[in-house]
């Protein structure tokens, strides 16, 4: 049964692909739960016209985030984390921290694919983050104070 893909499905594929699969699964699961919709000739005109309206509106998301990635160069984010007497932090700062922060600080609504952090924060410190929005890039430096008690 072939059918084409509504939503990213995990080990079955990517939004709006179309996939081979055994009827017993296309028709009990993914079509009964939205995930999918039979690939017959109707449903892949409806298909290809959302799939261009899609790759549209990703276009011009894209476009925005580079006009505005020329804010984030030198910004700085800052973070204050309760710590042990070693200065280790016992919460971590990871990517959906620090997009929280990009959102909250910045007012930029970052998907966290185009943060680049090679591994958690764990102490207090500074450290810099890339942010990548197609062929333009950004370094955001990283503030991590104790906690005052």
């Amino acid at each position: 049964m072939k059918v084409i893909l509504t939503k990213d499905v995990r080990k079955v594929g990517h939004k709006f692909e179309t996939k081979e699969v055994k009827p017993g699964f296309g028709q009990n699961f993914l079509i009964k739960n939205g995930l999918a919709v039979l690939a017959n000739k109707e449903n892949e005109k409806k298909m290809k016209s959302l799939i261009e309206a899609h790759k549209e509106t990703l276009r011009l998301k894209e476009e925005l985030l580079e006009k505005s990635i020329k804010d984030l160069e030198g910004a700085t984010l800052s973070f204050v984390r309760k710590v042990n007497d070693k200065g280790n932090l016992f919460d971590k700062v990871d990517i959906r921290d620090i997009k929280e922060a990009l959102h909250t600080q910045l007012n930029l609504d970052l998907d966290e694919k185009y943060i680049h952090l090679e591994s958690a924060i764990k102490e207090v410190g500074e450290g810099v983050v890339m942010v990548k929005i197609g062929e333009k890039e950004a370094t955001v430096k990283v503030v991590v104070e104790a906690e005052q008690i």
